[in-house]
């Protein structure tokens, strides 16, 4: 079973599939008392939501890139995280030669001209002095290189423009210019000739990081031992509130870390502008 609340339209498929019931009941549960009440139609059909397979659904979401080749290495390879492209012949890598930036992934080493830095963000992280700035970039390039290098992507997303720099380039390009001159003129050279996907894929619910849907680790085991009541109550509240326009926070989601979405989950990749015009994102 598909789950998808990119749009209201596929919020709506899902719930008349998963709940099996039609548009109409749909309407008079979530207006039973004369106004929205998305607690009401959650109670109501509790049970049916309960007996919801978890391990059944295919979760769409969404991941905003920017690149020169129309996806095509996307197609080819899947999406990547950015450890694994960092360790490629990406177009990210070829544009850091570019500036004379080299990374080596496993030595947690940067070079950037003749320069040899260390970017092991745990050493960062036990020095108990005051960082200079230049440490602090360091320590900001090692914490998304090693803590925050996974895949991420959007259940739903209100606003694509409003959401980081990720429509105009890669946030780790953003991390990279607090570093100094290296990288002067690096984030307005990467958006010249790069234009703006949507990569829309399907994910398998143990493909994701427990912190995805739960607040921590804990709440993640307690809610596997409870049939994942929790998370199935959460994901039929997104999908209720976005088959009526009323959600309007983004959702993100967590791929596991070093897990690689394949060029077989990938369900098209369309043009920003398409996309907005498509979706009215």
């Amino acid at each position: 079973m598909v789950y998808d609340i990119t749009t209201s339209g596929a919020a709506i498929t899902w719930l008349l599939q998963a709940l099996d019931i039609d548009f109409s009941e749909l309407i008079a549960a979530y207006f039973s008392k004369g106004h929205r009440d998305v607690d009401g139609f959650i109670e109501k059909y509790s049970e049916k939501i309960k007996a919801i397979d978890i391990t059944d659904l295919e979760i769409i979401a969404l991941h905003i890139t920017t690149n020169s080749d129309n996806c095509a290495t996307i197609k080819e390879l899947g999406i990547l995280d950015l450890q694994q492209i960092l360790m490629i012949d990406s177009e990210l890598t070829s544009f850091l030669e570019e500036f004379n930036i080299k990374i080596d992934v496993v030595e947690r080493k940067m070079t950037v001209h003749d320069d040899i830095f260390d970017i092991d963000f745990d050493k960062y992280q036990d020095w108990a002095k005051t960082l200079a700035p230049q440490e602090k970039a360091l320590k900001n390039i090692g914490h998304k290189l090693y803590c925050d290098y996974q895949i991420n992507g959007f259940l739903f997303i209100n606003n694509t423009m409003n959401y980081s720099t990720i429509f105009e380039y890669p946030e780790f390009l953003y991390t990279l210019s607090t570093l100094g001159q290296c990288m002067n003129g690096a984030l307005k050279s990467w958006e010249d000739g790069k234009e703006c996907f949507v990569v829309k894929y399907k994910v398998p619910f143990e493909q994701f990081a427990e912190y995805t849907f739960h607040g921590n680790e804990n709440d993640y085991y307690h809610d596997a031992q409870q049939g994942w009541i929790a998370l199935k109550t959460r994901l039929a509240t997104y999908a209720v509130l976005r088959s009526f326009l009323d959600l309007t926070a983004d959702k993100y989601v967590y791929i596991k870390p070093s897990v690689c979405i394949h060029p077989d989950q990938i369900i098209e990749c369309v043009p920003l502008n398409v996309w907005k015009k498509r979706f009215s994102c």
